[in-house]
């Protein structure tokens, strides 16, 4: 990212006001605007950890090489592996939230037809069946548990309701 000529990186909280007005919900790496130089404004935004960060300043350097996009949010499952085992990396181990979505009904996992689970959702619960993995060996970190990670959320529809999420349902 040093040598990057064109883009200038900074580091902000995933909690700060700035985020929020962003509508940043989580870490991530993104296009925040132009210096007064004319440099292209890059934040890694990051929760208050070294794991965090270090994933975060991963996507920097991909970005910065051309790997990923941070402008149009592009990115893949390569990046995505990549900046997790950078964030494995620092304590060797990695928790995550999973669902594999061929073994489950849709609509019953999005409480469109489970009463239980539209009750978890609206109270930012994970619905039933959704698992805690814990990583435990770095080559755990691939295409199968990057495809699997959910979070729980309104998909940036402000005052909507909760559903679970496929984090990386758009990677190829």
């Amino acid at each position: 990212m040093r040598s990057d000529e064109n883009n200038m990186y900074r580091f902000a909280s995933v909690n700060s006001r700035e985020a929020r007005k962003g509508g940043i919900v989580g870490p991530s790496t993104a296009s925040t605007g132009t210096t007064e130089s004319g440099l292209n404004e890059i934040t890694l935004y990051t929760e208050g950890n070294m794991g965090s960060r270090l994933h975060e300043t991963r996507h920097g350097g991909q970005h910065s090489r051309g790997t990923i996009n941070a402008v149009t949010q592009t990115s893949s499952f390569d990046a995505e592996i990549s900046a997790y085992r950078a964030q494995y990396s620092w304590k060797a181990s990695l928790s995550a939230r999973t669902l594999d979505a061929s073994t489950v009904n849709i609509a019953d996992i999005q409480g469109r037809t489970n009463e239980i689970n539209r009750t978890l959702l609206d109270n930012g619960h994970f619905p039933l069946g959704v698992q805690r993995t814990n990583v435990t060996n770095i080559n755990q970190i691939n295409r199968g548990l990057i495809n699997n990670m959910v979070e729980v959320g309104n998909g940036g529809i402000t005052g909507g309701p909760n559903y679970l999420l496929w984090i990386y349902a758009l990677l190829r």
